[in-house]
């Protein structure tokens, strides 16, 4: 089941300015990988 996650004004310039990104992943780091593989150079 998809998780919404939040993104702090400051850090939305590393999703594209999204507001809201939804995840897939069950754990925190899976969560890491997959926003890393959607938005290259966030990590």
């Amino acid at each position: 089941m998809p998780t919404k996650v939040r993104i702090p004004t400051p850090l939305r310039k590393l999703t594209n300015n999204e507001e809201l990104v939804e995840v897939t992943a069950a754990t925190i780091g899976g969560a890491s990988k997959e926003w890393q593989a959607r938005f290259p150079g966030s990590e």
